[in-house]
């Protein structure tokens, strides 16, 4: 049910028979002992078809619109008269696709490895499963179809394992040349809509570290960090999306750390004191960013503001104030645990253990509906949380 647009239907059963084939081959030529170059091809072959059930409540089916719809969705006065026509329609999609990949390694020693790959890898296309238009509206019909996405990924980083196997210690950095990106857009160009599109193409690089350290048989280390620079070079005119902004759910920066501690020989078995921490940068949970959109008014208005999808009051009442954000602030969240284990083939356990340890308020997700009913949902995570586990082993 879409209340805002007027929408209250039965949707399907969809058939939607889908099928993915592919052959593929790998191969490794070890050059020398220390050097190892690794080759692979994929061909695949990909198909779907749909085919769209729509009724009203009653069972019936719905009826055409007596205008086009406007900007701003509404019932009016037939029925669902926005996805007339999608009851019945058919659609398909099919593609093939060669992908391959190129490695090489090579070990200086027991202790230090050096990578380098290069390889192509896509995400099926197919149609948009979710229309809320059909072909009754003309231009505004979504059943459409998209393309695959794809992908021409560079890396090359080293293992190592030093100081005696004290300290391993990985890094790696990405080169990612990203095009036709599917992304689901909420407004396309109007709303309501969960469209899959074709929105562009993008360079994307970065870096990841990862780290184990034991200066102690007691004492445990680990750290990770991982940065990502997402810049669209090309966009699909048709959407909303603009150079400026991200991928969904894309934080730039990402870091991590685990501290443990086992004392033996407590009540015979280990007791492990152990403390994570992670942080995540800001991310956007919509294709399209918004950032903190502000509106406010207090004279009456009779044009549209520059916000897409908000529109003055019928009669030119005055806007309230609506705020459109998909934005979720980066956090710091830590984690404590305490566990005995008992010394024993068939130990006994118990942990106690304390999530979201400093009680941080934050979503896990944000929907920003601003471009048609200006409203925002969100989910936020779970509170400080304690738990008391026992287990057996057998």
């Amino acid at each position: 049910m879409l209340n805002y647009a007027g929408l209250d239907f039965i949707h399907g059963p969809d058939p939607t028979p889908a099928s993915n084939k592919a052959l593929f081959a790998t191969g490794i030529w070890h050059v020398t002992d220390a050097f190892n170059v690794t080759a692979g091809v994929r061909q695949s072959w990909d198909s779907k078809e749909y085919l769209f059930q729509r009724h009203n409540p009653d069972g019936s089916l719905p009826g055409s619109c007596a205008a086009p719809p406007p900007v701003a969705t509404y019932s009016t006065g037939v029925p669902n008269c926005l996805i007339a026509g999608l009851n019945g329609s058919p659609a398909s999609f099919s593609s093939k696709r060669f992908d391959w990949r190129v490695a090489m390694d090579y070990r200086f020693s027991p202790e230090v490895m050096v990578y380098a790959q290069v390889a192509t890898g896509y995400r099926a296309g197919g149609v948009n499963p979710r229309p809320y238009f059909g072909p009754a509206n003309g231009a505004l019909n979504q059943i459409k179809s998209f393309k695959p996405e794809t992908l021409l990924s560079y890396e090359a980083g080293f293992k190592t394992d030093l100081f005696d196997r004290k300290m391993r210690l990985n890094v790696s950095a990405f080169y990612n040349d990203y095009k036709d990106i599917i992304l689901t857009l909420s407004a396309c160009p109007i709303s309501p809509c969960l469209q899959p599109n074709n929105v562009g193409m993008a360079d994307v690089k970065g870096f990841e570290v990862e780290t184990l350290i034991k200066p102690t048989p007691n004492f445990t280390l680990d750290g990770a960090l991982s940065y990502i620079d997402f810049k669209y070079k090309a966009l699909n005119g048709t959407t909303a999306v603009t150079l400026n902004m991200v991928t969904p759910y894309t934080p730039k920066w990402k870091w991590s750390f685990g501290a443990q501690y086992d004392f033996e020989n407590v009540l015979g078995g280990t007791l492990s004191a152990r403390f994570d921490g992670s942080y995540q940068s800001h991310i956007y949970t919509e294709a399209v960013n918004y950032d903190r959109i502000l509106v406010s008014t207090t004279a009456p208005i009779t044009t549209t503001p520059t916000v897409p999808g908000v529109t003055a009051r019928p009669g030119g009442g005055p806007l309230p104030t609506l705020v459109a954000s998909n934005r979720i602030d980066g956090y710091f969240l830590g984690n404590a645990r305490l566990t005995w284990k008992q010394d024993s083939e068939a130990p006994f356990s118990v942990s106690l253990e304390v999530l979201n340890l400093f009680d941080r308020y934050y979503f896990t997700s944000l929907y920003e509906q601003f471009a048609s009913p200006g409203t925002i949902s969100g989910a936020p995570a779970l509170p400080r949380t304690w738990a008391v586990t026992v287990k057996k082993s057998f």
